[in-house]
């Protein structure tokens, strides 16, 4: 196999969930149902999934100002900015915080 060949045949399986994702995701399903956590998640994330962005300097800044003035988080500005993206697209929000 070439090295080409090789990093395409990588780069298509690292995007699709493997066995491993999924029987860590219902272990840690079954975990949370019957309160024996031997996963090292936090309760918090189990059933939850990353969505990630890398964004300027300034605009993190600015995204700490907000949250320190209002003594809030900034998932919970992101998760309040996707729920008025959903909306303003004509699609339910989730109000997720």
């Amino acid at each position: 196999m070439t090295r080409r060949r090789a990093v395409l045949c990588h780069h298509e399986n690292a995007s699709r969930p493997g066995r491993k994702d999924e029987a860590r995701r219902t272990q840690d399903m079954e975990n949370a149902s019957t309160g024996a956590n031997k996963s090292t998640r936090a309760k918090a994330r189990i059933g939850k999934k990353a969505v990630v962005g890398y964004f300027s300097q300034e605009l993190s800044s600015a995204l700490h100002e907000i949250a320190d003035a209002e003594d809030t988080r900034i998932q919970s500005l992101l998760g309040e900015s996707i729920d008025m993206l959903l909306v303003d697209r004509g699609r339910k929000p989730l109000g997720e915080r």
